[in-house]
């Protein structure tokens, strides 16, 4: 099982792209998809810094491929509407994911101000 390698696929990615994307070193990330180490023995927080490239959680990841090293699908989503933000945010420039990202962090920031709220128009 290579969930790393799978997902780099998957998400059209190299791996000097995951580790400019989630910080971790180039021959750390390097070394689990070409197999030479296992990503057991990652760290969870550097584990944790791959999935979030991702968008997935750390189980998410872990799990991506089958146990007979095939692909899975792309995570499936309980909200359609966090799948389709995610096909959205993977179409975009970089700099389009910059705008996506500060909209979300301020929308997020608004919530928090104002006590959480429940609605959109809570936070506006």
């Amino acid at each position: 099982m290579n969930c790393i390698k799978a997902a780099l696929n998957d998400y059209g990615m190299s791996v000097a792209d995951l580790s400019r994307e989630s910080g971790v070193p180039y021959t750390t990330l390097n070394a689990m998809v070409t197999g030479s180490s296992k990503v057991d023995n990652m760290g969870i927080t550097r584990f944790l810094k791959v999935a979030h490239v991702f968008g997935m959680t750390a189980e998410q990841l872990y799990y991506y491929c089958d146990k007979d090293g095939g692909r899975s699908q792309k995570i499936k989503y309980a909200d359609p509407r966090q799948a389709e933000i995610n096909e959205v945010f993977e179409s975009v420039t970089e700099q389009g994911k910059d705008v996506m990202w500060t909209n979300a962090i301020m929308t997020r920031n608004t919530f928090l101000e104002n006590g959480g709220g429940n609605t959109v128009q809570t936070a506006i």
